[in-house]
Formats: structure tokens, sequence, C-alpha cells
């Protein structure tokens, strides 16, 4: 991960050399991944979060952040740092939303990128940390039931039941 995370602060280091994004994470998975993405860039950016709730059983999603306050956003340079990639709706729900702001750019980076053949997605995964199979995974910011996010490394759900 740690390796990884390195090859993609140079990357970034490299597209937003004379840019100051705003960088914002998708909580609360996201958080892990993000510090220790921060930490290695050398370019002018501020931060901020973004919660994502969605209800079980129905297509209702709630986004709690600033977001609302469009003129933030307004004519800037946005990156979304998600955690992982899986169905696409919570990403496809912020696209819509910073479309809305008039930002200037909008890139995503995650994590990971979570195989799905039946996703519909509207964006465009502009930096991939690990491509993986269709598994719950558990760690590293990602959890089961608000619990594993502490773990250090990335471990796929225990399939026996």
């Amino acid at each position: 991960i740690d390796k990884r995370i390195h090859a993609l602060s140079l990357e970034l280091n490299a597209f937003y050399k004379n840019k100051e994004p705003i960088i914002i994470g998708v909580l609360n998975g996201s958080i892990y991944f993000m510090m220790d993405l921060v930490k290695r860039l050398d370019f002018k950016h501020q931060i901020d979060f973004i919660k994502a709730s969605s209800y079980k059983g129905t297509k209702r999603m709630d986004l709690h952040s600033d977001i609302l306050e469009k003129e933030k956003y307004k004519n800037k340079d946005v990156l979304i740092v998600e955690d992982i990639i899986d169905s696409g709706n919570t990403m496809n729900k912020i696209y819509n939303d910073m479309l809305e702001c008039n930002v200037r750019d909008f890139k995503l980076i995650s994590l990971l990128n979570k195989e799905n053949k039946l996703r519909k997605i509207m964006f465009k995964i502009d930096w991939i940390g690990f491509n993986i199979i269709d598994k719950y995974v558990i760690g590293y910011g990602l959890d089961y039931n608000n619990l594993f996010r502490y773990l250090k490394d990335i471990y796929i759900e225990n399939e026996k039941k």
C-alpha cells in the first residue's frame, strides 16, 4: 500500500504542480488513504471532507458537507479521494453535485477499484491504487459495520460462515 501511495503521489505532484486543488475525502473510509497521500504532496492544496450516507433498501443518498455551498467550489480544481469504487452510486451522486457547483476541473483518485460489471458510472477514475476482484474487503479504512477500519492492511472478508 505504501509503495503504491508513493507512486500515486508522484503522479499527483506532477499533475497539480502549478495548481491549488481542493482535495475532498469521502468519509469515513478514505481517511487513512487520504492522510497518507496528502503527507506526500508538494503542491498547495486545501482539504475538505464529505460524508455520504445511503439507506439500506432504498436508492436515497444524502451528502453531508459544505458541498451545498456551491460557490465554495465554483471554478476550482477538485480532487475527490475515495477508498473504494464498487457500485459507483456514491460517486455518481458526488459527481453530479460537483457539476452543479461548476467546478473548473473534477478528478477522482480511489485506492481500490472493484470489478463490478453491473455498475454504471458517469465519471472517470483518474488514478487507481489497485484493481480488485468483486469480494468484500476490510482494513485500512474499509469497514464491516463500522469495524476493522483500524487494520493496517486490506483483507478479504472471511468467506467461511
